[in-house]
């Protein structure tokens, strides 16, 4: 940039790639701001900003698609994005206790896949009349697959059903704790 040269030349892929993850971070960052004080969880807006940033919203003017996602940066942009996902189940697995796991996996099973399976089971059920309205609404839809509609809708939904239910533990656990400690309260 400091040379005078276009930071998006697209045969500096290097370039054309950091200027890709600054834009894609800050988005994400500033939509997490404003999602802590919606009190929802960060990657519900970073879902958001993927939405904001693909040809769903901004991505459909076709000239800010080739200019800042063109389709021969994309295979650097998806290596990266697989390579941070690996590294994140990996730290997902690290906290993993297996004793803890081993003592209640009967009751964590069942409840693992009623918890995965009733809000990924309703967001398909809905998402399937949502497809239906935006294909006939929009012709933008036509060339959506049905199949990767539901799954996202689903896996939406599971997500937030999910977030629900781990801050409602959360505000559970510090009443709680609260109470246990006034308890003890002696004047």
């Amino acid at each position: 940039m400091l040379s005078g040269q276009d930071p998006l030349d697209p045969l500096d892929h290097l370039n054309v790639f950091l200027v890709q993850a600054v834009i894609i971070i800050a988005i994400c960052r500033a939509l997490a701001v404003v999602g802590h004080y919606l009190k929802q969880p960060k990657v519900i807006f970073e879902i958001v900003g993927g939405i904001l940033l693909g040809p769903s919203a901004i991505g459909r003017d076709a000239e800010y698609l080739e200019k800042i996602f063109p389709k021969e940066s994309l295979g650097s942009l998806k290596l990266v994005a697989e390579i941070g996902l690996v590294l994140y189940l990996f730290l997902v697995g690290m906290e993993l206790d297996i004793d803890k796991l081993a003592t209640h996996a009967k009751k964590a099973g069942g409840v693992a896949i009623f918890g995965m399976a009733v809000p990924f089971g309703l967001g398909i059920a809905i998402s399937s009349t949502m497809f239906k309205f935006l294909e006939a609404e929009d012709p933008v839809y036509a060339d959506v697959s049905p199949t990767s509609f539901f799954v996202f809708i689903g896996v939406s939904t599971y997500i937030h059903m999910l977030y629900s239910c781990i801050y409602f533990i959360y505000i559970f656990s510090q009443n709680l704790k609260f109470t246990l400690a006034s308890s003890f309260y002696i004047p």
